[in-house]
């Protein structure tokens, strides 16, 4: 059974939201689900799978489109996971929304961040996939950067990642080739669609 705690965890590191020329996939990439993971060290590839159900909704497609990025020229790979410390997870009954989310912050601030090896890391989303629940893409003079965190679809164990390489293709399960740019652009849409949807009448 999730903590309270554990299953509220999200990331406090502020290294990605600093970096320069960073470009943020969070309205195309939001609670997309990262399905497969696939590196290939001879060809020097990186492939994600992803099902963004909401997106496929808006745009008509058939049920089983998903969407694929796909690093090439890769020269880095890094993954990161939370560790929650050990001790007692907070007892929340009977406790106010304020008192409630500073006694899981404070018993989040005694865990900490580890180094992950990539293998284990594909094997995770292997065994269950993951929820994204940010992701950033940057352009750089010599690489494109592609950086993500989520929490695992089965124990909500939290990930981030990061995956460096010369270039950044995209295109749709369906063999669709689009560019990342298109793909932002079909979230920014749904995402305007969707707070007219909500946005109470004047």
């Amino acid at each position: 059974m999730l903590t309270p705690a554990l299953s509220a965890y999200r990331p406090r590191t502020g290294s990605r939201a600093s970096r320069e020329m960073q470009q943020s996939l969070w309205a195309c990439l939001h609670d997309a689900g990262l399905t497969l993971l696939q590196s290939d060290l001879m060809l020097r590839t990186v492939t994600l799978t992803l099902e963004i159900e909401y997106l496929r909704r808006y745009a008509g497609l058939p049920v089983d489109t998903g969407w694929v990025l796909e690093s090439h020229e890769v020269t880095r790979v890094t993954a990161r996971t939370w560790l929650p410390w050990p001790g007692s997870a907070p007892d929340v009954h009977g406790l106010s929304r304020e008192q409630e989310s500073m006694a899981i912050a404070e018993w989040q601030a005694k865990g900490r961040t580890t180094s992950l090896g990539w293998r284990d890391f594909e094997q995770a989303v292997a065994d269950g996939g993951l929820w994204l629940s940010d992701a950033d893409f940057s352009e750089r003079d010599d690489a494109v950067v592609l950086t993500g965190c989520g929490n695992h679809q089965d124990n909500d164990r939290f990930f981030e990642f990061e995956i460096v390489a010369k270039r950044l293709n995209c295109r749709r399960t369906d063999g669709t080739e689009l560019t990342v740019a298109a793909l932002l652009e079909l979230g920014n849409r749904y995402w305007d669609a969707f707070e007219k949807r909500t946005r109470p009448p004047d």
